[in-house]
């Protein structure tokens, strides 16, 4: 072997190592958002190339440029290759030992190429920094990460372990063999070998690096398809996916079977316009014109049809997504037709409420204007309390809060016998039974906790009968 076949080889080793490059870098662009770890490997392969640039020009550069530099990116090189590695699989750790060995591998590679040249010395120093840090990357993929992970990185693990096999062997070889000249590119075939031998491990490391990726890409697609299908079918809402194109039913979950009374095998194949599930034809049409507007609609309540033909009403979401090249439509219906009778029901005991205003209004202008003996002495009436049949206050005036001296967080909810002492040890029910339909009863009363020798008032308890249900309000005079 002549002087041009070992450049010869160092230039084959370097265009290789270009194209790998290349690779890793279609890695890391494709890939960076969804890995860690990807950019370490592009700054890694870089070195390597580059310092094979740097070992090419030696003679036509400074010795500590092609010896010293060089070597150094390899080592620093494979270091960033294991610490992407380590963030990939998600395994960080502390790199303060390999701070330390890139520290004493320049301060050896230095020694020996500038001060004392040994080439045979700095091929060891190389041979026992790459079996250190490719050990780390074996025993990173082989034993610290888990089944799966270890399984997916084995490629990897396996091209790390050749490494440090040929680094022993240089070790070996080190220890046993003559020292050859100082000068790299003497035809020596040992040291050939040894570089071919790198330049292929270099390739199987990159086609591993590839396929682990690869790998980690199909697994995390099948887990994706996995949590999908967990979350479309046990949803609790109506979730459809059709064909854009034509409204073909691809898939529903069982929610939707729950809510439409459609079975899922009913329904497959078929078009959502078959089925008649839309109320009104021109709410599909609303939503057609928005998904091809805007891609997606939002919350619209509308309405729609049982198999049974019973009404329900659902707020409609839809979004359009891509699967195998062919637009989908993924829908959800959410059943409030629960929720909307409760605010009807709602909307009606709010106008209860308006007619029992109205009738206490009627009722008090009946009792103001009721000649008896109590309106003869001219007191000021007001009312003050509204009451149930139990005695819980529904409802007072600013004037019971002004009489009774309490806040109105105080009343709500009270019962009227929290506040009020009625004569002669009364109870309110006492009283109640006493007050008959469009009729007053006279009682009087006191303040409670008041002294006994505080205001005394006159009052009057009157029955109203709204929707059925019995409420009293006490008028103060």
């Amino acid at each position: 072997m002549n002087l041009l076949d070992m450049r010869t080889i160092v230039l084959s080793y370097m265009v290789t190592n270009i194209v790998c490059v290349w690779f890793v870098v279609l890695l890391w662009r494709q890939n960076r958002n969804r890995f860690a770890g990807t950019a370490f490997w592009v700054v890694d392969f870089v070195f390597q190339a580059a310092a094979l640039f740097l070992v090419a020009l030696r003679g036509a550069i400074p010795d500590w440029i092609s010896m010293v530099l060089a070597n150094t990116l390899v080592i620093v090189g494979a270091i960033l290759g294991f610490i992407g590695l380590e963030r990939f699989v998600g395994k960080k750790g502390p790199q303060i030992h390999n701070y330390l060995l890139v520290t004493l591998f320049i301060f050896i590679h230095s020694y020996f190429a500038l001060v004392q040249p040994n080439l045979a010395a700095r091929n060891l120093n190389i041979a026992v920094a790459l079996l250190l840090v490719c050990f780390q990357s074996v025993w990173l993929v082989w034993r610290r990460v888990g089944p799966a992970l270890r399984s997916l990185a084995f490629g990897v693990g396996a091209a790390n372990f050749l490494y440090c096999l040929l680094s022993s062997v240089r070790i070996v070889h080190f220890f046993i063999a003559p020292h050859v000249d100082n000068n790299y590119f003497l035809p020596v075939l040992f040291e050939a070998l040894v570089l071919v031998s790198y330049q292929v491990l270099f390739i199987l490391l990159t086609y591993n690096f590839v396929l682990m990726v690869n790998k980690r890409l199909l697994m995390e697609i099948g887990t994706q398809e996995e949590k999908f299908a967990k979350a479309f079918h046990s949803a609790p809402y109506a979730l459809t996916l059709t064909h854009l194109s034509d409204g073909t039913i691809v898939d529903v979950n069982e929610t939707f079977g729950s809510i439409t009374g459609y079975d899922r095998t009913d329904v497959l194949g078929r078009k959502t316009t078959d089925l008649h599930i839309w109320e009104h034809d021109k709410d599909r049409a609303t939503v057609i014109d928005a998904l091809s507007r805007k891609g997606g609609v939002h919350g619209m309540e509308m309405s729609f049809r049982k198999k049974n033909g019973e009404g329900i009403t659902g707020l409609f979401s839809a979004e359009i997504i891509t699967i195998d090249g062919e637009k989908n439509v993924l829908s959800s219906i959410g059943d409030i037709t629960d929720r909307k009778q409760a605010e009807e029901a709602l909307r009606k005991s709010e106008k209860g409420y308006r007619e029992l205003s109205i009738k206490l209004q009627d009722a008090y202008l009946w009792m103001s204007q009721k000649k008896d003996k109590i309106e003869a002495r001219k007191y000021i009436e007001s009312i003050i309390f509204l009451t149930a049949d139990d005695g819980r206050i529904c409802g007072f005036t600013e004037e019971a809060v002004g009489i009774t001296k309490k806040s109105h967080s105080d009343l709500q909810g009270c019962n009227i016998q929290d506040i009020l002492i009625f004569q002669e040890g009364q109870t309110f029910m006492d009283l109640i039974h006493k007050a008959r339909p469009r009729m007053s009863h006279l009682t009087t009363l006191r303040i409670k906790n008041q002294m006994e020798e505080g205001p005394v008032y006159e009052a009057k308890l009157t029955r109203i009968i709204v929707e059925s249900k019995r409420l009293f309000y006490i008028v103060l005079y």
